[in-house]
């Protein structure tokens, strides 16, 4: 219901009208995007006896918001972080369910958590604590298979939102990428001394703060081959590889495509020469 005599932010009610932003019925999306940004619009008396009820506003600007800002790259942000915490959630759960997998009689010796609980899980059919068992396995298998159907998910999206980047790097790396960096515009804006680093924040505040040497990389590192290259020629290898990630993002940014086949060889031709 339209309010009557009191303060509210947008406007003051006076005795012969209220003060209120110019336009406000008409045009409260752009006051509302102006005041996000930090912007005061221009006032006006308003000399209608009603005051415009600013939670209906509200709630259609938040609306047409989340709308706008629901892109495909916001998606990998989300998504991916998620995929993150399941990577912890799955190793953790890994630890407790393999005591107890022992503790009932079953060996395993795989690394792969997902294999373990499966495994497990077919072991649990003749053994004396078969409901238990395989209520903890079927649990851990469910969470592997959603991390599965997500990693699939996010590989598609990479595709579509990075597909320069995707193509230079692939699509893991591309993801872990953007989910660090928050998302295309941030990364976009980021120089490639920058990219570099990106995944190495704590050495980052070492070097700054206590002195210590500053990181030649961050996940970067994951580039394949990257790794297997003496110490002292990889910060050059990775400078490279931020070099084109930069452009591939900005290309990606604008939606245009380029030929990052011959700049995965040159890459990958640098690697070669570094280790030869």
């Amino acid at each position: 219901m339209p309010q009557k005599g009191r303060v509210m932010w947008y406007g003051l009610k006076l005795p012969e009208g209220a003060l209120m932003f110019k336009g406000l019925r008409e045009n409260y999306l752009e006051i509302f995007r102006e005041l996000r940004n930090g912007r005061i619009p221009e006032l006006e008396k308003e000399t209608s006896a009603e005051v415009p009820d600013l939670r209906e506003f509200l709630l259609d600007f938040e609306k047409r918001r989340i709308d706008e800002e629901l892109t495909e790259d916001l998606l990998i942000v989300k998504f991916g972080a998620f995929r993150d915490n399941l990577h912890e959630t799955i190793n953790s759960y890994y630890e407790g369910i393999r005591s107890i997998g022992l503790l009932a009689g079953i060996s395993e010796t795989s690394q792969d958590p997902c294999q373990f609980f499966r495994h497990v899980l077919r072991l649990s059919e003749n053994h004396k604590l078969k409901d238990q068992v395989a209520a903890i396995s079927q649990t851990g298998t469910g969470l592997c298979d959603l991390r599965e159907s997500i990693t699939t998910f996010l590989s598609q999206k990479a595709r579509e939102s990075y597909p320069n980047l995707s193509a230079l790097v692939g699509e893991d790396l591309a993801i872990d990428f953007a989910v660090l960096a928050g998302g295309k515009k941030r990364m976009v804006r980021m120089p490639s001394s920058t990219i570099q680093v990106i995944g190495a924040e704590k050495a980052l505040f070492n070097h700054l703060s206590k002195g210590k040497r500053p990181p030649k990389h961050g996940i970067i590192f994951r580039f394949p081959g990257l790794a297997g290259l003496p110490t002292a020629k990889r910060g050059k290898v990775a400078r490279m590889i931020a070099n084109k990630m930069a452009i591939a993002i900005r290309a990606d940014y604008l939606g245009s495509r380029i030929d990052t086949e011959s700049m995965r060889s040159a890459i990958l031709a640098a690697i070669k020469r570094g280790s030869a």
